[in-house]
């Protein structure tokens, strides 16, 4: 199993509402059609200006990780997040769970 993590550093002035209301009906739907398993969003507190948000997605394995990024929806979510939210850093993580 692998879990990937997105840290998204929003900048301070960012609309948290605009964001959970792209997470939930842009993003979550591309993710779920791309064969996620388990997806969840956070905001988590920094004590700094900007708002960091955590995506955390559940897939079977590394292979699922290149095939994710080659669906159509997906590709559609990431440049609609481009446009929406020009100014966030995103960092990227994978997890291998091993049982």
């Amino acid at each position: 199993m692998i879990i990937q993590i997105l840290e998204h550093r929003f900048v301070a002035s960012v609309d948290r509402e605009q964001v959970e209301e792209f997470m939930n009906n842009v993003a979550r739907p591309a993710w779920e059609k791309a064969g996620y398993k388990m997806i969840r969003f956070a905001w988590v507190q920094t004590g700094r200006p900007m708002k960091v948000g955590i995506v955390i997605g559940e897939l079977d394995s590394f292979a699922d990780l290149e095939r994710v990024c080659t669906v159509k929806e997906m590709q559609e979510c990431a440049a609609e997040f481009g446009r929406r939210f020009p100014d966030t850093e995103v960092t990227r993580r994978m997890l291998e769970v091993v049982e």
